[in-house]
């Protein structure tokens, strides 16, 4: 008899560690039993909304396939440069034909003090018309390419409450570790 509780002594610690850990396991296949069923009773009893993004937006520029991503502050980024670039680059070039000096047939400027500077401005305006251009077309491709780097082709926009058919409104759906099942409340 000495030996049988000086083991039950020895085992104590261990027995009850042992309790515990399957208390632990219980309450939580417990409290995943109650999430499942109340995911599963929230996707029965409602419907989603869904959002489709088709592809091609993601390709217009000006900031259109970040606005379709929802992705506002990228999209008026994208919206503000490119269209700053362009409509500098269209200005410079404007005002490039404008100043042009008088030219020969040949396409060489008249040398004279005037057409000296109507020259210089007009080569500066030709590169800072490029660089615009430039700036405006990588602005475009950088926009484009993460537009379709975050793309997603639909999204959930919310989920709304879907009464249950009358033929199914005595049912009662549960979820268990085996899956799913649903039984009769009451009388129809």
């Amino acid at each position: 008899m000495r030996l049988f509780e000086d083991v039950v002594r020895t085992m104590e610690p261990e027995l009850d560690r042992l309790l515990v850990e399957r208390a632990q396991a219980r309450r939580l296949e417990e409290n995943t039993r109650d999430a499942r069923r109340a995911l599963a009773l929230e996707l029965l009893g409602s419907e989603a909304r869904v959002e489709v993004v088709p592809r091609w937006q993601t390709f217009v520029p000006f900031g259109v396939g970040q606005f379709a991503n929802r992705q506002s502050g990228l999209g008026a980024l994208f919206l503000s440069l490119e269209t700053t670039f362009l409509l500098g680059s269209v200005t410079t070039a404007i005002v490039d034909q404008s100043v042009q000096s008088t030219t020969t047939q040949a396409g060489v400027f008249v040398q004279d003090t005037d057409g000296d500077r109507r020259a210089n401005i007009a080569f500066a305006m030709r590169v800072i018309n490029w660089t615009l251009l430039s700036a405006f077309v990588a602005t475009t491709a950088i926009g484009i390419w993460q537009a379709n780097d975050a793309w997603v082709p639909q999204r959930v926009i919310n989920r709304v409450p879907r009464p249950l058919p009358p033929g199914l409104q005595g049912l009662q759906f549960s979820a268990h570790p085996g899956g799913f099942g649903a039984s009769l409340l009451g009388t129809f």
